[in-house]
Formats: structure tokens, sequence, C-alpha cells
């Protein structure tokens, strides 16, 4: 890929990143189907680009973030928590990314995948209402167990982190926040795996993705945060906007 699809790239996950809209699966839908790489190729880049809406997501809970990893060595929240779900989160999120993700970007049903992905995204978005308590450790190890869950093609881990929030009795506000620091971690990790073990890193062109990919990242976590208050009366519209596209990709023709 040149300079110019990286940025549109970029651009295009950053500002997808923090939306409950799956943004890796998006892409990859869009590179194997407009632009002709292929699913594998697709994946890689996706993931890589996480590197950029790591550090946006990084400076838009900024002091979230800075009690997170204060609190952390205190034993108290929201360090613990952000701990316990990355714990619970990591191990099941990479044995999906080693083993699952290869497998379905080899298959020639990889469309079909993504859309029952989407169509889970967007029964999961849909459905919880909203609680009217913060995040402790029960709502970290049920955002953590969706968070390694959404590692599959299609599946928003932003939407089912917040909406297993939501389920567990989190108010939207803490949900949107605490998805958020989350996937600093998660995606940062992840960016960094597909960098150096997927080799995605030794094109240059990728560190200008990586770049549009942050400041599409800031627009999009602000957007989030702006809207957390409100997030009940708009998860209808994105629950039948996903749910849309994921049928048009599992209808054959």
């Amino acid at each position: 890929m040149d300079i110019i699809e990286w940025v549109i790239l970029g651009i295009m996950q950053g500002f997808l990143e923090w939306l409950p809209v799956s943004s890796s699966g998006q892409l990859s839908i869009y590179l194997s189907t407009v632009s002709g790489v292929s699913a594998a190729e697709a994946v890689r880049a996706a993931f890589f680009l996480h590197l950029g809406t790591a550090a946006a997501g990084a400076v838009i809970v900024e002091d979230y973030l800075a009690s997170a990893i204060k609190s952390l060595f205190k034993g108290g929240s929201p360090g613990t928590e952000l701990a316990v779900a990355t714990i619970v989160s990591a191990p099941l999120g990479f044995a999906i990314i080693k083993f699952v993700v290869p497998a379905a970007t080899a298959s020639s049903s990889f469309r079909v995948v993504v859309g029952l992905g989407l169509l889970v995204t967007a029964v999961a978005v849909l459905l919880p209402k909203e609680g009217h308590g913060g995040v402790g450790l029960r709502e970290a190890i049920i955002a953590g167990l969706a968070q390694g869950i959404a590692a599959l093609p299609g599946i928003s881990r932003s939407g089912l982190t917040i909406a297993a929030q939501l389920w567990a009795g989190a108010r939207s506000e803490e949900a949107v926040r605490f998805s958020i620091l989350m996937g600093v971690i998660a995606t940062g990790i992840a960016g960094v795996y597909y960098a150096v073990s997927e080799g995605v890193a030794n094109d240059p062109a990728s560190a200008v993705g990586a770049l549009s990919a942050f400041f599409g990242g800031l627009a999009s976590g602000w957007l989030m945060v702006k809207v957390s208050r409100h997030y009940s009366a708009l998860k209808t519209l994105v629950a039948l906007a996903i749910l849309a596209e994921a049928v048009a990709l599992l209808v054959p023709g």
C-alpha cells in the first residue's frame, strides 16, 4: 500500500476505533473489497494502526490513566480494575489473534465471518439498559471477557465492552471512559504485536498511517466522551446501522 492509502486507512481506523462499530472489521472489508488487498493483510494493517489510536486514547483519558497507574501500586481504583480487566482479556484475546484470526482471514467466507461479528455487535449494543453504578471488580471482569472476545473479526471492542459494563450495572459515562482506558492497553499491545511479529512496521508509510490514526482517534474518542451521557438514546441508531451492514455482508450477491 502507498502512503495515500495508509493515510486514508489511518483516518478511518482512528475515527472508528472508539465508536461501537468495529473499526478493524470495517477496514478489513474496505481493504479486501475496495482496494483488493487480501483479508490477512487487511487485518494486519488494521491491528497495526491501533498504535495510533492507543496513543490517542491515552491523551483523551490522560487524567484517568494517570490515576490508574498511581492507584495500581496502592491497590486502589481504578488501577486494580484496569489490571484485572487486562489480565482477564489478554490470554483470550491473544489466543484469538494467534489462532482464530489467521484461520478466519484465510477462509473464503471471511465476509460472512465479519458479518456475523457485526450482527453480534448490533445485538450487544442494543440490548443492555444503562445502570446506575460505577466500575468495580465485577464490571472489570465482565468487561475484560468482552474485550478478549472482541478480538474476533467484526466484533466491536468498544461496543462490546461498553455493553458488558452497562449489563453489569455501570453508568454509560463510566462505561465509556473505562472502555477507552482498557483500550489504551489492549490496542497498544495489539499494535506492537503486529508491528513486530507481523512485520507491518517494515513499511515506512505505515508510520504515517499510525499518525493519521492518532488524530482520527482523538476526534472519535472526544466525541464518545461528549455523547456518553446520551449513549442509551444513540445506541439504537448505531445498532440499526451495524445490523444493516451485517445483513449486506451475510446476504449472497
